[in-house]
């Protein structure tokens, strides 16, 4: 499905969007819709998310995107990025009693599940229920090579990604649980725990999973999962854990966000799946993949090459 049209009514609204608890495709669009006219009635034209749960994440995203409203992705909350996230109208959140909102950095604060239990049981899915167009998420880099930058991703860029990942991924199609040891406050994360899942109707685990032992017992707790995880935590598991518990559990396993190495790669090859690691960066979005063998193969829609002086560039749809 595209992810543009994915507030669909057409779309099969008993799906479970995420689980744990459990957020029907029905409830889920109603509580968008709810949240959108919120913001549209307030004139809210930008809107700064800080969430540590994935589907208030998207739900957040989605109202945003639906009431034409900018979105800043602040990376964390530190001083620098809590200031940049205040130049918004309003914060949107599911965590607002984090100090970077009571040290007088804070605009008007929404607590999303405050919102949650306003929205009406009724509420109609408007006539114009897609992303309005030109919608945007502003995201920070890295700053690994100098001062961070603000990149602007639009809707259609994020579609044009999942759409390429969709036809790309080498997982079942069964349905997985989405579960993730990265932000969908990063590109990596808002790419694989937003925007892919939404598209291929995959359900999200809710909480991001930081330490190893907690992303196995979120994949030990689903009949099949797909991993979303950094070699930072991958290259923690080892060999002294329950892997028996985890056997015909994981249809799937990503990696980005630094080298894996190929110990690690093997290792959960041997207990699960090897993984699927992807190269690019909140830049350029994904440019190449790899999984078995030690060559990146350039995604299909992506051009690479060399300049003269020997840097590399990419050019792709997103």
């Amino acid at each position: 499905m595209r992810l543009t049209h994915i507030l669909s009514p057409d779309l099969p609204q008993a799906h479970l969007i995420a689980a744990h608890p459990d957020w029907t495709r029905a409830d889920f669009n109603r509580a968008v819709f709810s949240i959108s006219r919120r913001l549209q009635t307030q004139n809210i034209r930008s809107a700064a998310l800080w969430f540590e749960d994935a589907a208030l994440f998207a739900c957040a995203m989605l109202a945003a995107w639906h009431a034409g409203a900018r979105v800043l992705l602040p990376p964390n909350l530190a001083r620098e990025n809590a200031a940049w996230g205040s130049t918004a109208d309003i914060w949107l959140t599911d965590a607002p009693h984090e100090k970077a909102f009571s040290d007088g950095l804070e605009n008007q604060v929404w607590d999303i599940r405050t919102l949650l239990e306003a929205v009406p049981p009724e509420t109609e899915t408007p006539a114009d229920w897609r992303i309005a167009a030109g919608a945007e998420a502003c995201l920070k880099t890295s700053g690994s090579s100098g001062e961070a930058q603000i990149m602007v991703k639009t809707a259609a860029q994020m579609e044009a990604e999942a759409a390429a990942l969709a036809e790309a991924v080498p997982f079942a199609r069964e349905n997985p649980v989405v579960v993730g040891s990265v932000s969908p406050q990063h590109m990596y994360g808002f790419t694989f725990r937003f925007a892919l899942p939404l598209t291929m109707g995959w359900t999200l685990d809710r909480p991001q999973n930081v330490y190893p032992e907690t992303l196995l017992a979120a994949a030990a707790a689903y009949e099949k999962t797909l991993w979303i995880a950094s070699p930072a935590v991958l290259n923690r598991l080892g060999e002294a854990r329950n892997w028996q518990a985890l056997q015909g559990r994981v249809a799937g396993i990503v990696s980005a966000g630094g080298v894996l190495p190929e110990a690690t790669a093997d290792l959960l090859e041997q207990h699960a799946v090897r993984p699927f690691e992807i190269y690019g960066s909140t830049e350029t979005g994904v440019i190449a993949s790899r999984r078995f063998g030690r060559e990146w193969r350039p995604f299909a829609a992506v051009a690479v090459g060399q300049s003269e002086d020997g840097a590399l560039w990419a050019e792709s749809p997103w």
